[in-house]
């Protein structure tokens, strides 16, 4: 399993750019990386599973900020990994 928090902050971004937040919440520590990345990584799993053996989870996780983090993603989803 491989995951991935999501969460944004209730951060206002001070940033001019076109593709910026737009209700005063935003991802201020790199939430929407880790998001891409797991993505990504979804894609290429899909190009390569005639390859691979089993299965593999990607876990997008709500509320890493808020403790106890992936452990509670896990007992909330009742996730078997």
């Amino acid at each position: 399993a491989v995951r991935g928090d999501m969460d944004a902050l209730p951060v206002k971004e001070e940033t001019n750019l076109e593709f910026k937040s737009e209700n005063g919440n935003m991802h201020a520590c790199g939430h929407d990386a880790h998001t891409a990345i797991l993505l990504g990584l979804a894609e290429l799993l899909k190009n390569h599973e005639h390859e691979l053996n089993g299965k593999v989870k990607l876990i997008f996780q709500p509320c890493e900020e808020c403790g106890p983090g992936g452990a509670m993603a896990i007992i909330c989803f009742k996730i078997n990994i």
